[in-house]
């Protein structure tokens, strides 16, 4: 189980960018991540959430899958063109084998599939944190003489 009080820590001065097709989901968990963190950009599809990619800097990305004018894996193939270490987390309510094998492929940092429990949000984004340099350093940064083996 994650402890949402050192995430909010560490995730208050990350900006977000999160990227869903569906409005009532995406409201409910915009509320939710505005709490967590610093900037939480909203785009619609792939191809808004590509262009506003594009426009500014993320410290992670997390987008559903299917979705118009552009899925999720496409907009991620893209943004790892552009950045190979961005932090990117897939949420979806598909589970089929070929969107695992590409996330992973893609070097996807978290899978969470629909319908999930906050907790399983809160330990992908923490797993996140942990492994990733870029991260890392923020992490370091943030907490002092902390370890990010804080968080296991």
């Amino acid at each position: 189980m994650s402890d949402i009080k050192e995430i909010r820590k560490i995730a208050s001065s990350l900006t977000l960018l999160y990227v869903e097709d569906d409005k009532e989901i995406a409201q409910a968990f915009i509320s939710y991540l505005s709490k967590i963190f610093k900037e939480v950009i909203y785009a619609e599809n792939g191809e808004e959430g590509l262009t506003l990619y594009k426009q500014d800097e993320f410290d992670l990305v997390i987008t559903d899958i299917n979705m118009p004018k552009m899925n999720g894996m496409d907009m991620a193939k893209e943004i790892r063109d552009i950045r190979s270490d961005q932090n990117i987390i897939i949420i979806s309510a598909h589970t089929e084998l070929d969107n695992f094998i590409t996330s992973i492929k893609l070097g996807i940092d978290g899978y969470v599939v629909k319908p999930f429990t906050r907790n399983e949000v809160e330990d992908t984004l923490r797993q996140t944190i942990k492994r990733h340099p870029i991260l890392s350093k923020i992490v370091s940064a943030m907490l002092g003489s902390l370890s990010i083996d804080t968080f296991d």
